[in-house]
C-alpha cells in the first residue's frame, strides 16, 4: 500500500492508502457533487450513520444501505411506515440504530419538501449566497434529525458544498475545481 503524504496530514486525502475503498471513494465521490437528490440524500444517511463507526463500515455498507432506503428515492423513504422500519432494524446487514434510520426516513420527508418548494435539494442551495454556506450547517440542524455539527459539517464537506475536501496538493483537487463546486463561487 502507499505511504501517506504528510502535506495531506488533517485531510481525508491522508487516509486513500489504507484501503481501496477509502482509495475509490477519495478519488471519485469525496468533494464532488452527488447532482441529484437520491445522491445527496445517501451522502447525508452516510454521515447519519457513521458517528461511532468507522468510515471504512459506511463504505463497505453502502451498497446495502442503498438497497434498504429503496435506492435513496425520497418520496419513497419517506413513505417508509412502522413495517419497513421494523424491517430495515431487524434486517441482518443493516446498522441497527432505530433513530439514525428514523432520521433518515425524516429527513427524506425533508428532501421532498425542498423538491415541491425548490426544485430539489440544489434548488435549495441556490437559495442561498456562496458565503452564505457556512451558515447552511445551522440551518441543516434545525431542520433535519441526527444532524449536529459535526454531520451537517461532513455531509457539507462530503458533497462538495463547502471547501477542504481535499488540499490544494491533492491530485483530485482540480477535478473537484473543473467540477465547478458551490464554494468555487466564492472566489
Amino acid at each position: 500500500m502507499d505511504q501517506p503524504d504528510a502535506r495531506f496530514a488533517g485531510y481525508y486525502c491522508s487516509r486513500v492508502a489504507e484501503h481501496p475503498l477509502h482509495r475509490e471513494h477519495h478519488d471519485c465521490e469525496h468533494g464532488f457533487s452527488p447532482r441529484s437528490d437520491a445522491g445527496y440524500l445517501e451522502r447525508l444517511a452516510w454521515e447519519i450513520f457513521q458517528p461511532g463507526l468507522s468510515w471504512r463500515l459506511i463504505l463497505e455498507k453502502r451498497p446495502i444501505l442503498a438497497e434498504l432506503f429503496a435506492g435513496f428515492d425520497a418520496e419513497q423513504v419517506a413513505s417508509f411506515g412502522a413495517g419497513e422500519r421494523r424491517a430495515l432494524l431487524n434486517h441482518p446487514q443493516m446498522i441497527k440504530h432505530q433513530r439514525k434510520i428514523d432520521a433518515v426516513i425524516h429527513n427524506a420527508g425533508i428532501f421532498v419538501r425542498l423538491k415541491k418548494q425548490h426544485g430539489g435539494f440544489e434548488g435549495w442551495l441556490q437559495t442561498f449566497e456562496p458565503q452564505n454556506l457556512a451558515a447552511l450547517s445551522g440551518i441543516m440542524q434545525k431542520q433535519f434529525k441526527f444532524v449536529g455539527p459535526s454531520v451537517a459539517f461532513e455531509f457539507l464537506l462530503g458533497a462538495g458544498i463547502v471547501s477542504g475536501a481535499h488540499h490544494p496538493a491533492c491530485p483530485i483537487f482540480p477535478l473537484i475545481i473543473e467540477h465547478n463546486p458551490w464554494w468555487a463561487k466564492q472566489i
